[in-house]
């Protein structure tokens, strides 16, 4: 019973060793967030490349005609994918565009903070990095994989 009662202490022990070079140096820069030309430039680079690189892709590629989508069997695909063909609703696709517009505008809303807003060029920096960044893994894992969504299975798409 002596164990249970000690790791919770070592724990936060260990916490507080470890985080203390980081509350050390708190106070030795104003600004909260410092972006480098050099990293910003290279993710920055990276994502606008990747981007570039997917709508290439998402242009050249064929896109299915009636006849291949008549042809697709929902007892054909994956299991996991199988579930979601017969789960397709308008009202499922109205609150996902809200939270994916939700999910963009989100960050803006760090700006009402006057603190955040004095640093505004560095959150607006790092959002479009992140933005590229994920377009970027995202698009390019769709169009190299080339595999049809779920919901081309599902009739009443």
């Amino acid at each position: 019973m002596q164990t249970k009662k000690t790791f919770p202490v070592v724990l936060i022990w260990l916490f507080l060793f470890l985080s203390y070079p980081t509350l050390n140096l708190q106070g030795q820069n104003d600004n909260t967030y410092q972006l480098s030309w050099r990293l910003s430039g290279t993710m920055g680079g990276a994502g606008l490349a990747g981007s570039g690189l997917a709508e290439y892709l998402k242009h050249r590629k064929d896109t299915l005609t009636h006849t291949q989508i008549e042809l697709h069997n929902a007892e054909d695909i994956w299991w996991p994918d199988r579930i979601s063909t017969r789960y397709w609703s308008p009202t499922s696709i109205k609150l996902s565009d809200i939270g994916m517009t939700t999910g963009f505008a989100m960050p803006l809303s760090m700006l009402f903070d006057s603190s955040i807003r004095s640093e505004g060029w560095e959150i607006t920096g790092m959002y479009l990095q992140t933005f590229l960044l994920t377009y970027t893994l995202t698009a390019l894992t769709k169009e190299i994989t080339k595999r049809s969504r779920p919901f081309v299975y599902n009739p009443h798409a």
